[in-house]
């Protein structure tokens, strides 16, 4: 496996931290992800490794406000600037790839996933949405909720607690253990960033109903930060075929860092060996094994 990070300037010219995990043969495909809320692509180690050991060549960038990415943490002054970021990513390193694109994302990143393939589903081949913010929480802070609405014209890059539990993200205790106490994750989210986000969860039904991807959607049953009804709404819209909806029965909000995670890496590995014409029996790569 070869492993690079560094930065790669925006179109605001700020500079955005990546990550690029490679195997050492000739990929079988490529596996774009976009993380959620208040972490980074640092957490997702475990399945680039799992995806490069299967040929699945691997790139990942912290979102703007984000990880070792500039701009304030957890704000941006518009959503569009996620999407923006991104396809600078790929146009930065995805145009030269001989292989099918697929774009993963995780909790809010599914969020941006789903716009950008609304925006560039040229560029894709499939998409695989984890835990996706395509409903608002249960509960919201009415009060904090008040007091964002005052401050949306008068300072919206005002920040309050994004109000994750991270015993909701994970059943394994070091997990947690590892996100609370990890320097580059954090628990802010701006006013702006959240009213765009509200806009973003209300259209993203009209998005789904046109997109003519592939899609495997992924939920944990165990959920207690953001409803298993979005992912379920969603995906009876999404227009594109084959689709596909796996609700993990004893995992939370995290797939990609639960208990029982190699299950969901080996189900996303399935499905993109299927997009690849490969057999999901296919050898993983000898240097990895």
């Amino acid at each position: 496996m070869r492993y690079e990070a560094g930065y790669f300037r925006s179109l605001d010219k700020q500079d955005m931290f990546f990550r690029h995990w490679r195997p050492d043969g000739e990929p079988l495909a490529t596996l774009w992800i976009v993380h959620g809320i208040g972490e980074h692509s640092g957490r997702y180690f475990p399945m680039a490794e799992y995806m490069v050991a299967r040929d699945i060549e691997v790139f990942a960038m912290d979102n703007r406000g984000h990880g070792r990415s500039a701009g304030k943490r957890g704000h941006v002054d518009s959503f569009q600037q996620f999407l923006d970021d991104l396809h600078i990513f790929w146009l930065r390193f995805g145009p030269d790839q001989k292989k099918p694109v697929v774009l993963f994302g995780q909790s809010l990143g599914a969020l941006i996933a789903l716009h950008y393939a609304g925006e560039y589903a040229a560029d894709l081949d499939t998409v695989i949405f984890s835990a996706g913010a395509f409903s608002l929480p249960e509960k919201l802070p009415k009060l904090k909720i008040a007091a964002a609405k005052l401050l949306l014209k008068l300072k919206p890059d005002t920040t309050f607690n994004n109000e994750i539990d991270p015993e909701c993200l994970s059943s394994d205790p070091e997990v947690v253990r590892d996100y609370l106490d990890d320097p580059y994750v954090h628990d802010r989210i701006s006013v702006r960033l959240f009213f765009d986000l509200v806009d973003r969860v209300n259209a993203a039904a009209d998005v789904a109903a046109i997109l003519d991807l592939p899609a495997l959607f992924m939920h944990g049953a165990q959920d207690c930060l953001l409803p298993v009804r979005g992912t379920e709404q969603i995906y009876s819209l999404w227009h594109g075929e084959p689709k596909e909806l796996v609700i993990w029965p004893n995992m939370r909000h995290d797939l990609p860092n639960d208990t029982g995670r190699d299950e969901v890496f080996a189900k996303m590995s399935d499905w993109i060996s299927e997009r690849a014409g490969v057999s999901s029996e296919q050898k993983p790569s000898e240097a990895l094994v």
